[in-house]
């Protein structure tokens, strides 16, 4: 990973088969060997386009790169609680606080609350570990003068409950198992294999932090 370098590609262009002249440009002292490469994609349907343009520019007579997703990059070492235990766990908590939530069953509410933890774990967010810095956070982040009695209070409440998630589950986390895995897998990958990403429009805080 200490020879990055990035390819842009002009908009128009036919994607797949313009990734699939630069790694055959690239690594054409290896033709027609490219199993050493592997190339990560950000949706299966581009995985599928690019094999088919590697071999039709090929001419048919090539050894595939491993082609994969971002998330079957790397394994966590601990295999990671599933998303329907976390949102069981949630809820079954979130049933001490039926009245903040009026008309939405403990279950409809953790589904809410686990899509949100997943994306603060995805994104690195951090949040403030005491409730006046967290009230300070509200008031700035809505423009308000001092605190709202009634947002503060739930605020503080999903607070709570976001500070058991990550206290209870710790590294089993989905979000959380997978960063540290991506890191680790970046973080020592051989030198001697080539590694090319392809495709990636938008990453998270924390797949643009284990890329760098």
């Amino acid at each position: 990973m200490n020879d990055a370098r990035t390819l842009l590609i002009a908009p128009g262009a036919d994607f797949p088969r313009a990734v699939a002249q630069h790694v055959l440009d690239a690594h054409r002292a290896a033709l027609p060997d490219l199993s050493a490469l592997t190339i990560v994609v950000p949706q299966p349907a581009l995985a599928a386009a690019l094999r088919e343009a590697l071999l039709h520019l090929a001419g048919g007579a090539l050894l595939m790169p491993r082609i994969t997703l971002l998330g079957a990059l790397a394994a966590p070492a601990t295999p990671p609680a599933s998303a329907l235990a976390c949102r069981l766990r949630l809820a079954e908590a979130m049933s001490r606080f039926r009245f903040l939530f009026e008309g939405q069953t403990p279950l409809r509410v953790a589904d809410a609350l686990y899509a949100l933890f997943d994306e603060l774990e995805r994104h690195a967010v951090t949040l403030p570990q005491d409730e006046a810095a967290l009230e300070a956070l509200l008031c700035s982040g809505y423009g308000a003068a001092q605190p709202v009695a009634a947002l503060s209070r739930e605020a503080q409440i999903v607070h709570h409950l976001h500070q058991a998630f990550r206290e209870e589950l710790g590294d089993t986390a989905p979000a959380v198992a997978q960063r540290q895995a991506l890191q680790a897998a970046l973080r020592d990958w051989p030198d001697g294999a080539p590694l090319l990403f392809a495709g990636f429009d938008v990453l998270s805080a924390s797949e643009a932090s284990a890329l760098q």
